[in-house]
């Protein structure tokens, strides 16, 4: 499984040549590109290179309408879903067998975002994906093919590298295994019951977080997805939120200093742990949350309301952005680091 190619700003910057004639049964393309100019006429914002109906193929229009393109399938939104100059977050993930196969509109403007199923398709051919020469009114922020499923939002977790407390001491949290016992600070020690590992885009609104020792309690630099979430308590907990234990996400923390964007490589590995009972993982004095069921079903574009609540929902309340940067000033005003 891999990434195929990776574009930053419209330069290709991984593979330095897409692979040749890879097996495409499953796989994602996936950007985020913008009008530089009123939109006037419709314009194209992404073409494959055969020139033909089987395409790949995104189409703006003056009414605010975005239509999607690819062999049999189309899809349309409503007028005025995407004015000019905001930016479009299109997620589009095909799958023969039909596991997996979504198209995910988001204007990173208004937040709207709409999610349509694909169907099974017949594995395209790269060429129809490989982006034509584009029109100079388009500006493409980053895009990626891969020839694997990648969730269109990151799973919780922690990037290879990162440090984990267990009984027998701190691993690395790639060596961990199902079964093994971890430690979660609050609840003892608890056993692995899965994990995964994805590989998503480390640009845009995939980017990971780079957690800074020695704030939250870290004894080492971490990386992690930005919908990873961390539990914080203490004295300044109390008084601004009346909770013993809140959890924050790491993208909500980001202030450039204690948390901050990480793009220096074209994509990061994470791995996803779900213990028996919801909890934390350790690392240090930082408290990371475990991935939830629900958010593993979510993240493969499936329900999650028949699982029972302790599998779809945190065990303690969750900061919204505002509130997180909160905290972060009034550790800032008092100079105080996070632990």
């Amino acid at each position: 499984m891999a990434w195929l190619a990776i574009w930053d700003s419209s330069r290709l910057i991984h593979p330095h040549k897409p692979i040749r004639s890879p097996d495409l049964s499953q796989g994602v393309l996936t950007f985020e590109a913008r009008l530089r100019a009123t939109g006037l006429v419709p314009t194209i914002l992404w073409q494959g290179r055969t020139g033909t109906a089987q395409d790949f193929r995104v189409i703006h229009y003056p009414d605010g309408t975005v239509s999607v393109e690819h062999g049999l399938f189309r899809y349309e939104t409503p007028p005025r879903f995407l004015s000019a100059r905001d930016p479009l977050i299109l997620h589009y993930s095909w799958d023969i067998l039909g596991r997996t196969d979504t198209l995910v509109l988001e204007n990173g403007e208004t937040g709207d975002r709409l999610v349509a199923p694909v169907g099974p398709q017949k594995a395209p051919v790269l060429s129809t994906l490989l982006p034509a020469p584009m029109d100079a009114a388009v500006g493409i922020d980053y895009a990626g093919i891969s020839d694997h499923f990648v969730p269109p939002v990151p799973l919780p977790g922690l990037a290879t590298g990162a440090a984990v407390d267990t009984p027998d001491g701190l691993r690395p949290v790639e060596t961990l295994r199902p079964g093994m016992l971890v430690d979660t600070g609050l609840h003892g020690v608890q056993p692995i019951r899965w994990i995964g590992r994805t590989e998503p885009l480390a640009r845009g609104r995939t980017a990971p977080i780079e957690m800074r020792a020695p704030y939250f309690g870290l004894t080492k630099d971490t990386s992690v997805t930005r919908n990873q979430r961390i539990l914080l308590s203490g004295p300044d907990i109390e008084y601004l939120f009346g909770e013993d234990h809140v959890l924050a996400r790491a993208g909500d923390l980001v202030n450039g200093r204690s948390a901050r964007l990480c793009m220096t490589h074209a994509t990061r590995v994470f791995h996803h742990i779900l213990l028996d009972d919801h909890d934390c993982l350790m690392a240090g004095r930082c408290r990371f949350e475990s991935v939830l069921l629900g958010d593993i079903l979510m993240a493969q574009g499936k329900s999650p309301t028949a699982l029972g609540e302790d599998d779809r929902k945190a065990a303690w309340p969750t900061l919204d952005r505002a509130a997180a940067q909160s905290y972060l000033a009034l550790l800032g005003a008092n100079g105080r680091i996070a632990a």
